[in-house]
Parts: C-alpha cells; sequence; structure tokens
C-alpha cells in the first residue's frame, strides 16, 4: 500500500500539525486524534500571500475553519508554510481588520465626516448610476475620424488578492464599458521583467518553475531574499545546496540569504547593470559561452544595420529633444529572401556577437568595482564560478525581484539577466533559466488575463487610436511575420506554410466569447466595440488624470494606491478633486478613508465613498497563477460571510443594474454593454456566479455547441470558436478542471521532475519555456542527465514542446518573429543593449560614460552632486521581511505578523551610527526630497559602507514594518522606468538624523 506522509500521520491518530504542536502523540503510539480536528472536512487551497503557490490544507467545521496547514502533497511546499502563510487562519478574525467594515458597505456622502451603513442592494444601485454618469459625461465615440468608443473618465485599479476568473471578468466589464484607464500592482514591480523577458525570449514569464531550482548546479540571488521573504523558495534552493550547488548572492547588505550563501557580493544600490555586463564581459573575453547554442537559437550570428552606432552612452537615433529613439539603425541586415542576415563564423563587425564583445569591453572588474562598491577580485571570483555554467553539463539559475525590476533602468537589468543567461545556453533548461518571483499572490494572472491597459487577456495587444483604425489593420500590424521556414510563431505565422497566423485567431475567438453572436464577420466580429487607447495609462500615472480633471470616478480592487504609490503627501491632496470612490477590500484602506485625514476639512471634500466588504480567498473559489505558470485551483473553504461580496457577484450585479439602466435610457453607445455575452449565474441568478463557467470560457469552446476546445490549435479566425484566453486555453475542458489535478507521477521521459500531472501550467502545461533549446538539432538533450526533453526517433517524450516538429527543423524561441532569442533586441525604446546609468537620483556621474541617467526619463532636473552629497549623503532603499506584508489590510493587521514585525525600522552601519550618535532602539528622522517620517534605527554590522570613486558612501535599509501603516512611500520619488513605468524605489538619497524623540524600543 501506497502511503503518503500525511496518509501515515493520519493513520497514527494525528496530523502534520499536531507533531509540531508538541509531538507527544507520535512519541505515544498516535492512538487518538487530536481534538482539534475531531470531525472536520478537509479542502484545498492555495496561499494568497505571495506568488510561490503553496499548498494548503484547510479544516472545517460547521462551516467555520479551526486549523490551515500546509499541503504536503503540494510540490511546491511540501507541507511547510512561511510565517504569512501560518498566519492566514486569523484573516477571518475580527483582528484582521475585516470587522471595521462591518460587514456591510460603508458609504460616505459628499462633505460627511462619518460613515454611514448601507445595504449591498442600495449601494449597487447607486454606484451603477455614479459609473453611467461619468461614462455618460467623458466618453469619446470618435478620435480623428477614428472610432474609439473610450471613456478616460473612470479608472479601474487591482491588487494581487483575486482569482483569474475575477481579473479576466473584470477586464471585460472594463473594456465593454470603455474604460481604459485599467491597470494592475504589478505595474509597480513585474512589469519590468515582462517587458524585457516577452521581447527578449518571447513570453514575458518566469521560463523555469520552483521545483526546479532543485536541479541547479549554481544559483545567483539578485535583486532578491527568499530565505526571509519566500522561506519556501529557499528549501529548493537549499535543496540543490545539499547535491553541491554554489549559491551566490548580490545585495547591499548581509541579508539571511546572502548569510547561508558560498560567495555573498555587496553592491551599491541600483548599479545591477553594470554588475552583470560585467560578468557578460568576462564571459566573452575569456571564451566562456555556449557558442553552439549562440549559433543556433539567438541572433548571435545576425547581422546589424551598418548604420547603427553607440557612442557614449546614447545609441544612434537619440532626439535629444523628445527624449526618446528612433530605432531605424538598429534593424537586422535584410537578404533577399526576407530573411536576416547572418555570418556564422561571428567575426563580422557588424554581427550581434561582435556589437555586444565590443559594447561590454568597458566593464572591466576594475570599472564594475569603481561603479558597484565591489572588491575587484570578489567580483571576478563570482563572474569565474556563473561561467562555469557554460558547459552543458553545468546549469545555473538566477533567482531576482522587485529589487531588480524597480529602477529607471529595471526592463535592461532583466535584459543582462536574459543575454548572460543565453550565452551560457541556460534558458530552456532544467536547472536554468530567469526566476522572478512577484510580491503579489496572483499578480501574474493578472497580466495574462487583460488586466491592463495595454493588453487584453493572452497578451494580446489593446488597439491604438494611431496605429489599429479598423480590424484588418490590427490584424496586420500585431501579426509577427517571418520567411525564414525555421521559424514558428504562436502570435504570427508558420514561415514554411505562409499561412495568415494565429492572431487573427485569438482576437476573433476573443471577441465571440466576449459578444457572442453579435459578433459577426460582417461587423468585423464587434471589433469597434473595443476601446481604442491614446497615449498611457500606467496604475501610477492616476493621480496625474485626477490633477488634470480627466479621471472622476476611481474602481479599486483589493488594491490601496495610497499604500503603494511613491507620493503620499501629494497624492492624498488629490483625491479631493474626484466625484467618487469604490473600494472592494477586506478591510479600511488607506485610500478609502483619505476624508479622514483632512480633520475638520473634511466637510468640504465632496467625494463620494464606497466600501465594499470583500470576501477572502478562503470564501471563494476560483484558479490563481504562480510565478512559475502554474495555474492551480482554490475551492472554497467557507460560505461567504453574509454581506460579503465575490467579486464575480459583484461584477454580476453592477454589469446588470448597468445594462437596466442603458436599457431605459439614451445613454452614450450602449452597444456593446447591451449586446455582451453575459450569462454566468447560476440558475440565472443575478449575484450567483459561477467561477468553473468563467474558466470554461476562459479555456476556449466551439461556438455551436459550446463543446470545449482542446488547446489552441483549435482556434479559428471564421467565429466558430471563442476562447477568453488563449495561452489559458485547454485548462478546463468539456468539465475536467485541469487546474484542480493531483497527479504528482511524472510524463515519460521526464528526467527533471516536472510534476506535469500537478495543476496546469501555461501554454498547454509547458514546465520550461523555450525546452526545444535544451536539445541539439538532433534532438538530443545537452544534458542526459536532467532531460527535459528528447527525440525518440518519432516524437518527444517529456515536457510538452508546443508542437511535435523534427529536430532542427524549428527554432525554439516561438513567439519572437525570428524564432531565434535576441541578444540584441531592436524593440527595446531604451536600448538593444543594456547600458549602466546611474539612479535618477545619485550622488555620482555615471563612471561608464558621460550619460548620468537613463536619457529617455524626462522629468529629471540636474542638480550639484556636491550639494546632494551635502544635503542627502545616504544611499536608500526600501525592502520587506517576509513576516510581514504591509501592502494588503489584512497582511499588516494579522496579531501574529505584527507580534514578529512590530516597528518599522532602518538598519545603518555603525560607522554611521557613531557618526550621528545613534544606537539601536533610538528613533530616528529619515529625510527625502518628497518628506520625512520617524522610525526605529537597528544599528547592524550587515552593513557597512561601500567605496565608490575613492569616497565612502553609507546605505541605509529602510524595512516596512508597524501594523498601522506608516507611509513608507512618503520618501521614495517617482522616476520610473520608461518601458514598464516601475517607480525607482530601490535606490534614492536620503539622509537621518536622531529624533529629538527620545522614546527608545527593543528591536
Amino acid at each position: 500500500m501506497n502511503v503518503t506522509r500525511r496518509g501515515f500521520l493520519k493513520f497514527s491518530g494525528i496530523t502534520a500539525a499536531g507533531t509540531f504542536a508538541g509531538g507527544l502523540s507520535l512519541l505515544e503510539g498516535c492512538a487518538k486524534e487530536t481534538a482539534k480536528l475531531h470531525g472536520t472536512k478537509e479542502i484545498t487551497g492555495i496561499c494568497p500571500f505571495c506568488s510561490m503557490g503553496c499548498g494548503l490544507i484547510l479544516s472545517v467545521r460547521a462551516g467555520r475553519i479551526v486549523n490551515i496547514e500546509g499541503d504536503p502533497e503540494n510540490p511546491i511546499n511540501n507541507g511547510v508554510l512561511c510565517p504569512k502563510g501560518s498566519a492566514l487562519i486569523q484573516t477571518l478574525n475580527p483582528e484582521s481588520g475585516r470587522a471595521r467594515s462591518g460587514n456591510k458597505v460603508k458609504y460616505r456622502k459628499a462633505g460627511a465626516k462619518v460613515w454611514e451603513e448601507i445595504s449591498i442592494d442600495e449601494a449597487v444601485g447607486k454606484i451603477a448610476k455614479r459609473i453611467a454618469e461619468t461614462r455618460n459625461a467623458t466618453f469619446i465615440e470618435k478620435e480623428n475620424d477614428t472610432v474609439v468608443n473610450r471613456t478616460d473618465g473612470i479608472a479601474l485599479l487591482a491588487g494581487d488578492g483575486l482569482f483569474n476568473e475575477e481579473y479576466y471578468l473584470m477586464s471585460k466589464f472594463a473594456r465593454i464599458l470603455g474604460i481604459s484607464y485599467i491597470d494592475n500592482e504589478a505595474r509597480l514591480s513585474s512589469y519590468s521583467s515582462f517587458y524585457s523577458l516577452k521581447s527578449t525570449l518571447g513570453f514575458g514569464a518566469m521560463t523555469n518553475q520552483w521545483t526546479d531550482i532543485r536541479n541547479s548546479d549554481i544559483i545567483m540571488i539578485a535583486g532578491s531574499n527568499p530565505a526571509e521573504n519566500n522561506p519556501v523558495l529557499f528549501r529548493h534552493i537549499q535543496a540543490a545546496r545539499d547535491r553541491g550547488a554554489q549559491l551566490i548572492c548580490v545585495d547591499p547588505r548581509i541579508t539571511r540569504s546572502s548569510a547561508l550563501a558560498d560567495h555573498y557580493i555587496a553592491i551599491r544600490p541600483g548599479t545591477d547593470i553594470a554588475f552583470i555586463n560585467g560578468i557578460i564581459h568576462y564571459a566573452l573575453q575569456n571564451g566562456k559561452y555556449h557558442k553552439d547554442y549562440l549559433l543556433k537559437y539567438t541572433n548571435a550570428a545576425v547581422l546589424i544595420n551598418r548604420d547603427f552606432q553607440f557612442n557614449e552612452g546614447i545609441f544612434s537615433g537619440y532626439n535629444e529633444d523628445e527624449k526618446k529613439y528612433d530605432n531605424i539603425t538598429w534593424s537586422y541586415q535584410i537578404d533577399a529572401k526576407g530573411m536576416p542576415k547572418r555570418d556564422k563564423s561571428l567575426k563580422d563587425a557588424n554581427t550581434v556577437f561582435q556589437l555586444l564583445k565590443k559594447h561590454m569591453v568597458r566593464y572591466t572588474p576594475a570599472k564594475v568595482s569603481e561603479i558597484t562598491g565591489c572588491p575587484a577580485d570578489v567580483f571576478v571570483r563570482a563572474a569565474e564560478i556563473f561561467t562555469r555554467s557554460y558547459k552543458p553539463d553545468i546549469a545555473a539559475s538566477i533567482i531576482c525581484s522587485g529589487g531588480s525590476e524597480q529602477h529607471t533602468t529595471g526592463t535592461q537589468v532583466f535584459r543582462a539577466f536574459a543575454i548572460l543567461q543565453l550565452l551560457m545556453g541556460n534558458i530552456g533548461i532544467a536547472g536554468g533559466g530567469i526566476n522572478s518571483i512577484s510580491k503579489g499572490f496572483n499578480l501574474r494572472g493578472a497580466i495574462d488575463n487583460g488586466f491592463s491597459w495595454d493588453l487584453l487577456p493572452g497578451f494580446l495587444n489593446i488597439p491604438s487610436s494611431e496605429r489599429d483604425g479598423n480590424f484588418n489593420l490590427y490584424i496586420s500590424n500585431h501579426t509577427p511575420k517571418t520567411n525564414d521556414p525555421m521559424s514558428i510563431n504562436m502570435l504570427g505565422t508558420d514561415g514554411a506554410k505562409k499561412e495568415k497566423g494565429n492572431t487573427g485567431k485569438f482576437i476573433v475567438s476573443l471577441l465571440k466569447a466576449w459578444f457572442g453572436p453579435s459578433a459577426q464577420e460582417k461587423n468585423d466580429y464587434c471589433y469597434d466595440w473595443l476601446p481604442k487607447r491614446s497615449g498611457s495609462y500606467f496604475y501610477n500615472d492616476i493621480f496625474n488624470a485626477v490633477a488634470e480633471q480627466r479621471v472622476k470616478g476611481l474602481f479599486l480592487l483589493n488594491t490601496d494606491p495610497l499604500a503603494s504609490l511613491p507620493g503620499y503627501n501629494n497624492n492624498i491632496n488629490l483625491l479631493k478633486d474626484l466625484d467618487w470612490i469604490v473600494s472592494y477590500n477586506t478591510g479600511e484602506d488607506l485610500t478609502s478613508r483619505f476624508w479622514e485625514e483632512m480633520g475638520a476639512e473634511a466637510d468640504k471634500i465632496n467625494t463620494e465613498v464606497f466600501l465594499l466588504p470583500a470576501a477572502s480567498v478562503l470564501e471563494k473559489e476560483g484558479s490563481a497563477t504562480n510565478s512559475s505558470r502554474w495555474v492551480q485551483w482554490c475551492n472554497s473553504a467557507v460560505p461567504t460571510e453574509r454581506n460579503r461580496l465575490s467579486l464575480l457577484n459583484l461584477a454580476d450585479m453592477l454589469y446588470h443594474e448597468i445594462a437596466g439602466l442603458y436599457r431605459n435610457d439614451t445613454g452614450k453607445f450602449p452597444d456593446a454593454i447591451l449586446n455582451c455575452n453575459w450569462k454566468y449565474g447560476k440558475d440565472n441568478i443575478r449575484g450567483n456566479v459561477s467561477a468553473a463557467l468563467i474558466a470554461g470560457e476562459i479555456s476556449g469552446y466551439l461556438s455551436k455547441g459550446k463543446q470545449s476546445v482542446k488547446s489552441f490549435f483549435d482556434l479559428r479566425d471564421d467565429g466558430t470558436t471563442a476562447c477568453g484566453n488563449w495561452v489559458y486555453s485547454g485548462c478546463y475542458v468539456n468539465g475536467i478542471n485541469k487546474m484542480e489535478r493531483r497527479d504528482l507521477s511524472s510524463r515519460s521521459g521526464e528526467d527533471a521532475g516536472l510534476f506535469s500531472g500537478w495543476a496546469w501550467s501555461w501554454p498547454l502545461n509547458m514546465r520550461i519555456l523555450y525546452n526545444m533549446a535544451s536539445v541539439d538539432t538532433k534532438g538530443s538533450p545537452w544534458n542526459s542527465k536532467r532531460a527535459v526533453i528528447k527525440w525518440d526517433g518519432k516524437k518527444w517524450d517529456g515536457d510538452i514542446t508546443g508542437g511535435n516538429w523534427m529536430p532542427g527543423s524549428k527554432y525554439p524561441f516561438f513567439m519572437n518573429e525570428e524564432g531565434f532569442a535576441r541578444l540584441f533586441d531592436m524593440n527595446m525604446s531604451d536600448g538593444p543593449i543594456p547600458e549602466y546609468y546611474e539612479p535618477a537620483e545619485s550622488h555620482f556621474y555615471n563612471g561608464i560614460s558621460r550619460i548620468r541617467v537613463n536619457p529617455l526619463i524626462t522629468d529629471i532636473q540636474e542638480e550639484d552632486l556636491d550639494d546632494r552629497i551635502a544635503e542627502l549623503p545616504l544611499v536608500a532603499s526600501i525592502c520587506s521581511f517576509g513576516e510581514y506584508q504591509p501592502w494588503g489590510i489584512n497582511g499588516r493587521n494579522l496579531p501574529w505578523l505584527k507580534e514578529l514585525m512590530p516597528v518599522m525600522f532602518c538598519e545603518i552601519s555603525p560607522s554611521l551610527a557613531g557618526e550621528k550618535d545613534i544606537i539601536s532602539g533610538d528613533k530616528v528622522v529619515i529625510k527625502s526630497k518628497r518628506g520625512s517620517l520617524q522610525c526605529t534605527a537597528l544599528v547592524s554590522e550587515r552593513i557597512y559602507p561601500l567605496r565608490i570613486n575613492n569616497r565612502a558612501v553609507e546605505p541605509i535599509i529602510i524595512i516596512k514594518g508597524d501594523g498601522k501603516f506608516n507611509p513608507i512611500n512618503t520618501l521614495a520619488n517617482d522616476f520610473r522606468d520608461p518601458i514598464s513605468s516601475a517607480p525607482e524605489i530601490k535606490a534614492f538619497i536620503a539622509g537621518i538624523e536622531k529624533s529629538s524623540n527620545r522614546v527608545r524600543e527593543d528591536i
């Protein structure tokens, strides 16, 4: 009989939780089941506190959760939980902040100084009227003779605590209303990795999976601290180390991750590119690169336009007045067949390989040391260790997070990661890849399912009023094209078949899912009913739009912009200019109660506010996608508390209320609303929505008969198929929910432990992206000991490949037009090769070129650096700990977590403490150009001054803490990456002084 660990424990009369609660029953024979769990029903779920996707076992008795523990069968966490997951049960307790919402809608009338409570039905009626009124007043039907059907008067923003089905349905809800200000909190970090990896490799996603880290021989942690923030992940890292893997940790301070590393490298915050480019230079100079891989699977041999130039930090085509590039000189040289010219000898000066080598030659160990503060010999040691992975039998993984993303060069940091891994041949293989963990539970799902101003579900582009005036133009503009018979593109064309491509199939199927029978060929499948954007609508642009009187209504879903965005003092004063705010959250957030901060002035504020009581993740069902693309199903553990709403039910109620208003009135452009395919309620009851029905729509079906499609290969552009998200196509087929699978067996040919039967992974259940790069052109694995796929003479064994092409017949990077990965990327608006620039706020001139900061940043005010040093001499960075989650209502109010992390503090070196007469526990005031705040000082040898340009520079690390939420974003600057719009909160200048408040705290 096969008995799992949990089965053994249950057979013995206890649970895994019982062993940690004392363990004596196990030692005494385990005769009886613990009283705590007697008579409970076990339900599986997913922890909602980060993007690992750890499994839960929820024990329920009489409609109440009495215990939560890790799911021992889930291969991600194997039964263990971090502090946040262990405290999850408290999210349903009054102490979590839920009670403050009163389990009813809190309503603030214009000019009121107190909340009043109203029923959900009354609130829905009022909100629907506000939405319709604002939409009608701000709706734009045409712009320069182009049909746009858009409103800029309403913004819809989301956080991380929603399911895929909720993001998808709310994206659909927003589009049929014409809302263009739709975005999510991933904009503040994860989009830096998304855009860079999307352009370089094809998909903007983590390449491997968390369980695969165990296959790594070398692991580099950069811009992340998993031992503290994601300890479950560190278990996989430690498993690799137990096999002999080397761990390199790059961080401004000694963290728990770096304390466990074999090699720790301290660098100045914001200098990531200089460090990674230095390793690239080391690899190129010393011949440590996988040449066969480069030639076959990247654009290393491609010839670039002879007019391409780079000089002193500026690429050719730069327009200084407009602060942007014309990238025409960054193009490929094309032959008579319309294919990129190549020099496989790699000797031509215009090959990507030679241009890359020439670009990186400046990043010597001495120069890297001068910029980063890392000693040259320490840097060389790290470079030597990592570049061992160019050998096919050695795999290296890069683990990263917001520390690499939240910079004005964040997208190019990830470009540098990708180039390094491509040089090593580490993309597509077991134990390799670029693996970034986001702070949010399901921000991956928000991006995937189109909760973004520039993307529809499945990463399809939102139509632009300037380029995509009609349906045929949209298809033409967004269908990647290739003439190379070895190139295959999932969105575009197969170079061998000369087909129309797949973009048309995917957008038509999406429109059929949204508009059903109304979407016909004769009306271009209702293409004009989609709003067309004009410009950008970033999450962090919302307050600019409010200040400009464009946005009048703000709809928030599990998000709190005042707590998330830099510029707290400015932003809170702008909210009073809104007509209304709707916040769907589990408790009172800062944004919904901003008027309370105005004190006596509150009666002059006419903003109407609705605070809707949100159901927690434990009270509803749906799917969530972790960072590694695993889509796992969460079951509802307990009935939704009375008067609390799942977002699916709220969306359904609002839709029908708004549709009723437009049915009875002559509001602006009602067509998309009244003809939307919206039938989600069980038994046709409003507000009784089935998540499974929405999952089936996302997965796809035949327009007639509703039979499910098996995958996106079945989708058509003739209206016969409907599919809400082609990337998720196949996750829910004919009533079979593949997202809830719990099969731990492996597929035939899997040597890497991919767990292909557990849940489902997009696309097609593929576990390692671009896995055809893990084999040579004959189908033999580069490393036979850890094969991801292999050719058996007739078919591929192992992981899903995306097609049964013969070995050597197709390139592996199937989302790029060329089919190969881009070392040189002409689509990156701030440069085709990563270049180091100083953070927007810095004490230094650029040590690598005369251009100090990213030349595409438009609002930089150059100042005297000596004045900066005198006024704000410290290099500051904002970080968080795993024991505390400050950005969510529940995370910052759970008593257990508040006990673990009771105060916000800053970490400073003994030398800085001596200079300022500060000892641990002292209250200090930290100031920046935006404002100041008080926190507690921790003097620690884990942080120390770095030598930059022969001058000692003191870093200060500010740690988020304190259950009351101290607005740490008062300090951070709002300079942003020009591509992703991520703010540079990881590197800015600051000062510190001992507070006149003499109160000290033990920390």
